[in-house]
């Protein structure tokens, strides 16, 4: 009987064990994505600062609207917001560089080879964030599963594991 009840001990143990890691290297791993989600994410927006200056002077009079329309959705990318608030900003941004980028011709921007470069780049960093954030989507979805489990939840409890919050995906050919 005794051996039993050091069967038992030692299966749940092992449970509580491997339940405690999974949760660990998912909310690590999910850190570590989103902290990689707000790298590619200034470095989009530094991108795109760099194209509005590039284009501002061959841009045609009827719009300069669009740029600046474009300039206000930056600055205000650029401002500390919460979650929700950053990527309704960050969405902005993606609309906004959209439309700047459709009233642009290239032919008319002198440095083609600066512009193109400038734009495949942040075609990279966009591509980047579309994979970034799909990765970060799976293992909210994953950490969700685990912590829906009778010893998940006892072990996301137990040790203050924070469920990673959603991120939106979006893209610059997709957003709306």
């Amino acid at each position: 009987m005794f051996l039993f009840f050091v069967f038992i001990f030692v299966v749940v143990a092992y449970r509580f064990t491997r339940t405690y890691s999974i949760l660990l290297h998912l909310s690590e791993d999910a850190h570590t994505t989103k902290k990689s989600l707000d790298t590619i994410l200034s470095e989009r927006l530094t991108l795109a600062k760099e194209i509005s200056i590039l284009v501002e002077p061959y841009l045609p009079d009827e719009e300069t609207d669009a740029l600046k329309q474009f300039s206000a959705v930056i600055v205000r990318a650029d401002l500390p917001a919460n979650p929700p608030e950053r990527i309704l900003r960050e969405q902005a941004v993606t609309r906004s560089l959209k439309t700047l980028l459709s009233k642009i011709s290239p032919e008319t921007v002198p440095d083609n080879n600066t512009f193109f470069e400038v734009t495949e780049k942040l075609f990279i960093a966009e591509d980047r964030l579309r994979k970034n954030a799909e990765l970060y989507q799976v293992l909210c979805v994953e950490y969700t599963q685990a912590t829906s489990l009778f010893l998940g939840s006892i072990v996301a409890r137990l040790f203050g594991f924070n469920a990673p919050s959603p991120f939106p995906l979006f893209k610059m050919g997709t957003s709306g």
